[in-house]
Formats: structure tokens, C-alpha cells, sequence
């Protein structure tokens, strides 16, 4: 049985990770904003009372990620996973002639910071985890050499965390921890949009092979959901 922690759980692919996760009979921190209207989740916690517990955390608010820290503590002394599957992509963000500086640094705030803050303060959980591994789900947006242009602010995010994901598994490589950048795919998600290619549930199953498989010398990787290495 693993300890995972999955944020952005209440729909699209977090929530399709936290079910496999639970089917697998491992015990989920399910984290989101707003628990009170995450009703699938709700759903979830009826059907697994004992291997899931529904965690606030807002990946835009030091002080909230570092609540739910102690909220998870209540339950575990340990962490085996941590899936950074939060993120923003606003439609006003995607195109130049409407970006602006608040906007920007919002995404920038959510899609990096929120990701490598959460690590910070899970760390000492993970230390003391079985095999502990960090999934920072990113996007092919975030590759250089593949980006065709436009989505600019998620875009840029994304390489950004690509990044945090590279120094991260450099500093925890000697503690152990595995540290990779792990693209979905395009998702039907409310973010992936109605045109895209494939169901949370097989990318959530692809990502699940791919974090159950990972040895040390995978971490700073950056992976397909297929498992296929990514170009920076």
C-alpha cells in the first residue's frame, strides 16, 4: 500500500488518478481548493472511507500548502507520491494582444511556484517515504523544441516546471527521491477543450504505470504518458 498525495484531485485527470490510485488499494490525500464542492470526490470518500481523505490546498497560498501539510500529518508520518497535477491555463493568457501582467504571474504563481513550494513542504514526509517519488505533470507546451507557438503563459509555466523538476531531482537524487516532468497528453478536460484526443481515465492509467515503474535512474526525466522521452 503507497501514501499518495495528488493535487488538483477534484476532476479531469487528478480525479482519474485518485481513482486508480484507490481500485489499487493505496491511500490517497486527495487535494483541492475547495472540498465542499468537490462532489465526485465526496462520492469517492463514501466508497473508500478508509483509503481516502480529502486535503484543502490551494497551490496559489504558502500558508494553505504549508495547513496541509498538517492536515496529512494527522493521518501519516510518510509520503510515497507526490503528483503536482494542479494548474491553471486562463483563455485570456493564451494569445499576446490579450495578456497582462497579473494574469501572467497568476499562471506563473499556480503552475510553478504552487508545484516546488509543495515539494518543499512535503519533503520531510518524503524522506521518510517507501521509494518516494514527485510527478510534475507538465505538458508538451512546455518543450522548446516541439512548442509551435501561441498559449504563451501556460506555455511558459510549463517550461519553467520542467525546470524545477530538473534541479529538484539533482539536489533529492541523493536522498532518493525521484523527481520527473511527466506530459498527459492531450486531455479531455475542461482545460484540454472538447478537440482533444484522449480520456482522463487512459492518461491517468498510462501516467500510473509509468510513477509505479520509476527507478533512480529515471529521475529528471521528462516523459510521455507513453513513456517516450520528451525534448527540453
Amino acid at each position: 500500500m503507497q501514501r499518495i498525495l495528488i493535487t488538483g484531485s477534484n476532476r479531469g485527470i487528478g480525479l482519474a488518478l485518485t481513482k486508480i490510485a484507490l481500485e489499487n488499494g493505496d491511500t490517497v490525500f486527495a487535494a483541492c481548493r475547495n472540498p465542499a464542492q468537490a462532489n465526485d470526490l465526496r462520492a469517492l470518500k463514501d466508497e473508500y472511507p478508509q483509503h481516502l481523505q480529502i486535503i484543502t490546498l490551494d497551490v496559489n497560498d504558502e500558508a494553505s500548502i504549508m495547513d496541509s501539510v498538517e492536515q496529512v500529518r494527522a493521518f501519516t508520518g510518510s509520503l510515497d507520491v507526490l503528483i503536482n497535477n494542479a494548474a491553471i491555463n486562463p483563455p485570456s493568457t493564451q494569445n499576446l494582444d490579450t495578456l497582462t501582467m497579473d494574469e501572467v504571474d497568476h499562471v506563473l504563481r499556480v503552475n510553478i511556484a504552487g508545484p516546488l513550494l509543495t515539494v518543499k513542504a512535503y519533503l520531510p514526509l518524503l524522506k521518510k517515504g517507501n521509494h518516494p517519488r514527485v510527478s510534475m505533470t507538465t505538458s508538451g507546451l512546455g518543450s522548446i523544441t516541439l512548442n509551435a507557438g501561441s498559449t504563451y503563459a501556460y506555455s511558459i509555466s510549463k517550461t519553467g516546471l520542467n525546470m524545477a523538476a530538473h534541479l529538484l531531482a539533482i539536489d533529492l537524487r541523493s536522498e532518493g527521491i525521484i523527481v520527473i516532468a511527466l506530459d498527459p497528453g492531450w486531455v479531455k478536460t475542461d482545460m484540454g477543450g472538447p478537440g482533444a484526443v484522449m480520456e482522463p481515465s487512459t492518461s491517468a492509467r498510462k501516467q500510473w504505470q509509468i510513477i509505479n515503474n520509476l527507478t533512480i535512474q529515471d529521475t529528471g526525466r521528462f516523459l510521455r504518458h507513453d513513456g517516450a522521452n520528451v525534448p527540453w
